[in-house]
């Protein structure tokens, strides 16, 4: 079995090595532990819509947004183009929680050049919109555990939950 020889902070880090063995053959394993939280997991406040929009355009390319609670948005709150209450201009994460549109606009819009995974449980809902009431996606969308429900398309529009177009590809994990 493993015995602890030494174990310390430095800077960043935590180190601790162990070693195994008798005085003709010794293991030894050195575990090196960041204390830096991970830029790339983001925590949005519990039902935050703000702070939701603010993670949205300072995370990093490639980060993941960890949500929990309700999130009410509409193109007011987004302010971005597209009648949309969140625009991805990134590659992001939506994990957890549930993002509800007011009624009157496009939930989350997906650019040319970004992807938006969904996953953690997440809810897209309550969108009304002509394209992708739920999500209209232009760039990348992967579902791998979410729900895109309860959205409509206006009179004679397309994609109640999804719209995805031409530029547009759908990854779907079930």
């Amino acid at each position: 079995h493993f015995h602890v020889k030494k174990s310390f902070r430095h800077g960043d880090f935590n180190v601790r090595a162990k070693s195994q063995g008798g005085h003709l053959s010794r293991q030894v394993e050195i575990d090196v532990q960041s204390n830096k939280p991970d830029p790339n997991q983001v925590q949005v406040a519990p039902g935050n819509t703000q702070a939701l929009l603010d993670a949205v355009k300072t995370a990093p390319n490639g980060a993941t947004l960890n949500l929990s609670g309700t999130y009410n948005v509409s193109s007011a709150t987004g302010a971005q183009q597209s009648d949309a209450g969140i625009v991805i201009n990134k590659d992001l994460t939506l994990a957890g929680g549930t993002i509800q549109s007011d009624g009157s606009d496009t939930v989350i819009y997906v650019n040319r050049g970004s992807t938006l995974t969904l996953d953690g449980g997440i809810n897209i809902t309550n969108g009304y919109a002509d394209e992708g009431a739920g999500i209209h996606n232009e760039g990348n969308l992967i579902i791998k555990n979410a729900l895109v429900y309860g959205n409509k398309a206006k009179e004679g529009g397309k994609g109640a939950g999804i719209y995805t177009a031409e530029s547009g590809v759908v990854t779907m994990y079930v």
